[in-house]
């Protein structure tokens, strides 16, 4: 039903809550993701990607930053290593698991929530 070298957004806006929920739940793999079309604009599909190096760019000076912060508080280097490696560690395993479980359970994933036999809304679905 979805043609991936076409865009996929108006494709997938025309499908209907039973078509998109059988979509999403039989993943595809695809070998180029640069190839994945969203828009049919070229200059609209550039936009709403995500592009990693732009998020890098932003979240390692903020880790380092708070690095910094935490050796600059302490009274020595063993103890900087004896206080923040168990905190940052702990610190990241929690709240990056968190994180990871909130946004892929809540705000990714909402095709749980659908009734297929309801009026689908195309904006929702994409």
């Amino acid at each position: 039903m979805i043609d991936i070298t076409k865009p996929l957004i108006p494709q997938v806006q025309k499908m209907t809550n039973k078509e998109f929920q059988t979509f999403v739940k039989r993943p595809r793999f695809i070998e180029d993701t640069d190839g994945i079309i969203l828009f049919e604009d070229p200059k609209e599909d550039a936009e709403n990607k995500t592009h990693y190096s732009t998020l890098l760019k932003v979240i390692l000076p903020l880790v380092l930053a708070y690095i910094g912060l935490a050796f600059y508080c302490t009274d020595n280097y063993h103890h900087f290593l004896k206080e923040f490696i168990p905190f940052y560690g702990a610190g990241v395993c929690i709240v990056w698991t968190y994180l990871e479980y909130y946004s892929h359970r809540f705000k990714l994933h909402k095709e749980v929530n659908l009734d297929p036999e309801a009026e689908s809304n195309p904006e929702e679905l994409a």
